[in-house]
């Protein structure tokens, strides 16, 4: 038999009254954007599209969750600050237990309290997009969406390197240490006597 299918927008659609629900299978997906993020107090990614499918079946002792989520965000570059696109895809599997024993949870298995009827997913979701986020962002591990400037970094770490030398002669600059710890510092590297 085919998952009932539902396609949902709002957050307060991301309640899913599981109690109301036959045993079985269930489909549910959600068209997810910029707003979305914007209730977790942060966007990272400018533009952010995603698309959540996800597949609920229904058993008399619990609840399995598959999850797809498939999307892109625009990130900046944290080299060059070039605009440039990424593509996410992302699967995770979530077995929820009503009324199950708390100690049982980790991060595939979420327990809910005996008084529990509804789900709400959403935070499931964002943290499924913050986690599949790149920790790195640069120019050749996306799509750059205009030339990567390289040439610019290159000349930058040009200039670096010329003002190296200068600090080294700095740093030789440093006055000796104080004749009143050499003391000291023979009874550190003998200490029987």
């Amino acid at each position: 038999m085919p998952p009932n299918f539902l396609f949902m927008r709002r957050k307060s659609e991301f309640l899913i009254e599981f109690e109301g629900l036959k045993y079985g299978a269930h489909a549910f997906e959600w068209e997810i954007g910029p707003e979305f993020f914007e209730q977790y107090g942060e966007v990272d990614a400018q533009q952010p599209s995603f698309r959540v499918q996800m597949e609920l079946f229904k058993d008399t002792t619990m609840m399995v969750l598959k999850m797809q989520i498939l999307g892109t965000g625009q990130y900046d570059c944290d080299l060059c600050l070039n605009p440039l696109v990424r593509h996410f895809e992302s699967e995770h599997t979530l077995v929820v237990k009503p009324g199950g024993d708390e100690q049982e949870a980790d991060d595939d298995i979420l327990v809910l309290p005996k008084s529990a009827y509804e789900l709400d997913v959403s935070d499931v979701i964002y943290q499924l997009i913050k986690v599949s986020e790149p920790v790195k962002r640069n120019c050749d591990t996306a799509e750059p969406l205009e030339e990567c400037g390289k040439e610019f970094m290159q000349q930058y770490l040009a200039t670096e390197i010329e003002e190296a030398p200068l600090q080294e002669e700095e740093e030789n600059d440093v006055p000796e240490a104080d004749p009143r710890w050499d003391a000291l510092r023979k009874f550190k590297d003998n200490p029987d006597k």
